[in-house]
């Protein structure tokens, strides 16, 4: 089964993702929180990694939109 979670942006869609994935059993996906500096990185859900997505500057290797530098 596949569920879609919309809403406004910054309207807590991760956290409720965050607080709910723990009461299922087998749960699987992404998540795409900020980290402590507002970036954004990839949450693996069943392996719990993390990889970053976002970083602080333009360069080389980024893909750039609007103020957001993505690898």
């Amino acid at each position: 089964m596949i569920y879609i979670l919309a809403g406004d942006i910054r309207s807590g869609k991760t956290s409720a993702l965050k607080e709910w994935v723990p009461t299922w059993d087998s749960v699987k996906g992404i998540l795409c929180p900020d980290d402590e500096e507002e970036r954004k990185y990839l949450h693996n859900i069943e392996t719990e990694e993390s990889f970053p997505l976002e970083v602080a500057e333009k360069s080389d290797n980024t893909i750039s939109v609007g103020r957001f530098h993505f690898l």
